[in-house]
């Protein structure tokens, strides 16, 4: 439809886009090129709205001035790319990173005075295939449109010709063929040169000047029409209005007759000096709106001598000091129709007010008279600023835990913030909610991201990340935040195999002086040359560094011969029927590369083990080509009450006795001695809870 008029001037460009946009052809009057290339567009590929609204957007800050810019969007809304490349569901039901994405660059084109026009197509199909995603995909552009009204739905193509219809009526010029007519009352003269812009001036101070403008179109835009006047020397000083009337007629969007009345202003004639009206200078004063702290301002000032004297001029601002050397000067007079122009500057300081408002006074000497007048600015001191907060669904994990982030990102300053943008150094934040769809950070205005990781082994001890969050002001400005979050990494704990091997697993001399576990007494004997020996069997993984290897030993055992009854190997080769014991036979013995502690925890006396005993064996240093380390610890049990000599035999006690081991201060493994019924008196480990290597009994 755009292209099938020749007789406008619009100018009209293409965008196509799939897995990513792509300008077609740029803004241009050759219709029938555009109309090539939109005939020869094919579908494929993802949908990118976004990167299409951000390269269209881009085509159009570079058109001609006083245009009214606009774009039409013809998708059905699902979204599954963003303009940075990323990749989303194909079929969304719920908002995503790519859905997101199309309206906040829609939300910048309109704040940069673009008009956007939606197009939902085939929705119904869209939906019917893929629940859920029609709807989505209806809401994502309804949400890019600039109204309510900037949206349409078309379930099949061939209501399109109507719907661009529609959208040509609604963006035609808001008015054509204008003509201003301004009636300036008499005893006023028309300044020559001051009309801008240029149209027909009639009449004379006498009987009244009469100002026409002619324009052909006004779009989304405004325009100024300004001119000067003077008074006429016989017109005695009073209060009068410049105008008798002014009025634009002029055809509305539909074609039909208008006219719209501009208000008549007043102007107080100035005071008389040697028998002249004397007619006081124009003044004028502007700079920027915005500004930071530190910055240096520019102010521009203007003085024009309107009138039939020439003054002396003296100015000064209030904020940066007297003014001097005007452009524009030429004897230090400011003569009949001469226009002086100053500048100063300024650098805003942190104890300036907010806003940062400033005066231009200037005093000005005519034919022996004076006068004096005040001009302002105001500028409004920015403080933009960010502000992020992350946290975490968990304090600790493990690894290959999922540890889901929420993030907060506030606009904490006094201004918009604009293209926030939120990473992490570990994860892909995803917008949640939040923005009311402008996509602008309004002061206040909070948004919502999440993210997920997975813990890694390479996190060590700590997962330690750092989210940032990023935004610019009106002017520019960029402003940050970061906040650190650390989690603890509970890291995997080796597991110790721990078994007690006694000699009722062996045979000794004639089947005699075994120890067994019995509830009963009397049981087997024990005398002073077996009291009770077996061996407490630690088998711990190694995998580097420092190892730390602590038992408890329970009252009533004791560690044969002290620190020489504790060996640590590096293998073990067999395990077998050995003296009076059941063990491994081990193979390289190590101990002198370990520290060893056997520590009394209490008084003793005699043989008598009444109080725990504690083991500890120490390694600071690195062992190589070491997976395991063996640990065997002798034990021997004290009978309680006794004193063993030549000849004599007590009982054991029975009972249960726990064996507790620790590394590197965390519990690992423990076995247990417990009391059964009489044990069989034969060869081999049978009758009680012995447990084999790598199959440790855990209590």
């Amino acid at each position: 439809h755009f292209t099938s008029d020749p007789s406008t001037t619009d100018k009209v460009g293409v965008v196509s886009y799939s897995t990513w946009g792509r300008l077609d052809i740029g803004l241009t009057n050759d219709k029938e090129a555009v109309k090539a290339k939109i005939e020869n567009l094919t579908a494929g590929g993802f949908t990118n709205i976004g990167d299409a609204v951000f390269k269209a957007q881009a085509e159009l800050n570079i058109s001609r001035p006083f245009t009214s810019d606009v774009m039409i969007v013809l998708s059905d809304g699902v979204a599954n790319r963003d303009h940075a490349g990323h990749e989303c569901i194909s079929w969304p039901t719920r908002d995503t990173t790519c859905t997101l994405d199309a309206v906040h660059q829609a939300s910048a084109a309109k704040s940069l005075g673009t008009t956007i026009f939606t197009i939902g197509l085939n929705l119904d199909d869209v939906e019917m295939k893929h629940p859920g995603s029609g709807l989505l995909g209806e809401s994502t552009l309804q949400r890019m449109a600039s109204g309510s009204s900037y949206y349409f739905r078309a379930t099949e193509s061939g209501y399109l010709m109507e719907i661009y219809e529609r959208i040509s009526g609604m963006i035609a010029p808001a008015a054509s063929d204008l003509v201003i007519v301004d009636f300036v009352t008499p005893g006023f003269k028309v300044v020559p040169g001051t009309v801008d812009p240029e149209g027909t001036v009639n009449g004379n101070v006498t009987d009244g000047y009469v100002i026409v403008w002619t324009l052909d179109v006004l779009g989304d835009e405004t325009r100024y029409f300004t001119y000067n006047i003077t008074r006429d020397p016989d017109l005695d000083p009073g209060l009068y209005n410049t105008n008798i009337e002014a009025a634009l007629n002029y055809a509305d969007w539909q074609g039909n007759p208008a006219q719209l009345m501009f208000p008549n202003p007043q102007i107080e004639v100035g005071y008389c000096g040697g028998g002249q009206v004397i007619v006081p200078p124009l003044m004028s004063k502007s700079g920027p709106r915005y500004a930071h702290v530190g910055d240096t301002i520019t102010y521009t000032y203007w003085v024009n001598n309107t009138g039939e004297v020439a003054f002396s001029i003296t100015a000064e601002d209030n904020k940066t000091g007297p003014l001097s050397n005007p452009s524009g000067d030429i004897n230090g007079l400011l003569d009949l129709g001469e226009n002086w122009t100053y500048t100063s500057q300024y650098k805003v300081l942190k104890t300036d007010p907010d806003p940062l408002a400033n005066e231009l006074n200037v005093t000005y000497t005519g034919d022996g008279n004076e006068g004096w007048d005040v001009r302002d600015w105001v500028v409004d001191i920015l403080n933009p600023a960010i502000q992020i907060e992350k946290t975490a669904n968990v304090t600790e994990a493990e690894v290959g835990d999922t540890v889901r982030y929420n993030y907060t990102v506030t606009n904490t300053g006094d201004t918009p913030l604009y293209n926030v943008n939120v990473t992490d150094d570990r994860a892909s934040p995803l917008y949640v909610t939040g923005d009311d769809g402008d996509g602008v950070l309004e002061v206040g205005e909070k948004w919502n991201y999440t993210a997920t990781y997975i813990v890694a082994a390479t996190d060590g001890d700590s997962l330690v990340n750092v989210a940032y969050a990023e935004g610019k002001d009106i002017l520019g400005m960029v402003v940050t935040d970061s906040d650190t979050l650390g989690i603890a990494v509970l890291q995997p704990q080796p597991q110790a195999s721990v078994w007690i091997s006694d000699s009722s697993f062996c045979l000794l001399d004639n089947n005699v002086f075994r120890v067994v576990i019995t509830p009963k007494k009397p049981a087997y004997k024990i005398s002073s040359t077996n009291p009770g020996q077996f061996y407490l069997n630690i088998i711990v993984p190694y995998s580097g560094g420092r190892v730390n290897i602590t038992s408890v030993i329970p009252p009533d055992f004791r560690v044969k011969n002290g620190q020489r009854g504790v060996h640590i190997y590096s293998s073990a080769l067999s395990y077998q029927c050995s003296g009076a014991t059941w063990r491994p036979d081990y193979g390289s013995d190590i101990t002198s590369m370990f520290t060893i502690s056997v520590e009394k925890l209490g008084e003793t006396g005699g043989f008598r083990e009444q109080h725990p005993m504690r083991v500890v064996v120490l390694n600071s240093t690195e062992l190589s080509g070491i997976s395991e380390i063996y640990v065997t610890i002798h034990l021997e049990y004290a009978l309680r009450g006794m004193k063993i000599s030549s000849g004599d035999f007590g009982y054991f006690d029975g009972g249960s006795y726990d064996f507790n081991v620790y590394m590197n201060d965390i519990g690992v493994g423990s076995a247990s001695i417990r009391s059964t019924s009489k044990l069989p008196h034969i060869p081999g480990p049978r009758g009680s809870e012995f447990v084999p290597p790598g199959q440790a009994k855990k209590d």
